[in-house]
């Protein structure tokens, strides 16, 4: 069973339900075999990786979606060694770096006025509506709006909360409770600790228990990685971060 933004979530670019032009001049760019360097910025939940996935299945097809995980090693100038992990296809390369420094800082005046907006408010209460439809269900715009609000225009985290509203009752109602994402209330009850008791202890005490949260969600995604094959929706689980790097 697929969660929701797995389960609808578009495979290729003529079914994404926004920014549709972008997509077509992507699409266009892949028929005219001139391709172009491209930068892909935007905030958690906007689209890109679905965007970049689409367009690489329009270049290479299903192959993208075999997947492995590689595991490099390399030595600083320190003599410190870092361990780099990354997801590969025969056709891409996954990373996920935890900083990105950007120099000189002009570049941050001409950037943006390149890139697509963040997605608005009705564009995620219209993609809420349009996948409870699909799964027979009928939302409240009240509601839709609420979600679409409290995610901060993260549609990914949208669609979660509306299925964790679907789970807690229905039919919907407009003033029902959203309820909050699991790493969000780990996070708060983690600070909210920390500051009730700044010791060296409590620090190291919960530094163990959010490595062992990271461990665990490294060890996921390898599993799902071998089992990547098999299931048509992967490419969702491959989106989990390292808590460490939310952190």
């Amino acid at each position: 069973m697929s969660l929701w933004v797995d389960k609808h979530r578009p495979a290729s670019l003529g079914r994404l339900d926004y920014h549709r032009e972008q997509a077509a001049q992507l699409r266009n760019l892949v028929q005219c075999g001139d391709f172009p360097h491209l930068l892909v910025y935007g905030p958690s939940g906007a689209g890109k990786k679905t965007r970049i996935m689409c367009l690489l299945r329009e270049l290479y097809g299903a192959g993208v979606e075999k997947l492995r995980i590689e595991h490099q090693s390399i030595t600083a100038p320190s003599k410190k060694k870092i361990e780099i992990s990354t997801i590969a296809s025969n056709y891409h390369l996954e990373v996920n770096p935890r900083a990105v420094l950007l120099s000189p800082k002009e570049y941050a005046v001409r950037i943006p006025k390149h890139c697509l907006l963040v997605t608005g408010l009705a564009w995620i209460c219209h993609v809420l509506s349009t996948v409870c439809k699909k799964e027979g269900l009928t939302l409240p715009q009240e509601l839709a709006q609420r979600l679409a609000e409290k995610s901060g225009r993260n549609l990914r985290k949208a669609l979660l909360m509306c299925e964790s509203c679907r789970v807690q009752q229905y039919p919907f109602t407009a003033d029902q409770d959203i309820p909050e994402m699991d790493w969000e209330v780990y996070l708060r009850e983690t600070a909210n600790a920390v500051v009730s008791q700044q010791t060296p202890q409590r620090m190291s005490q919960e530094q163990s228990g959010m490595e062992k949260w990271d461990n665990d969600l490294g060890s996921l995604k390898e599993e799902m990685v071998i089992i990547a094959p098999e299931s048509q929706h992967f490419p969702l689980l491959i989106l989990l971060l390292p808590l460490s790097s939310v952190a």
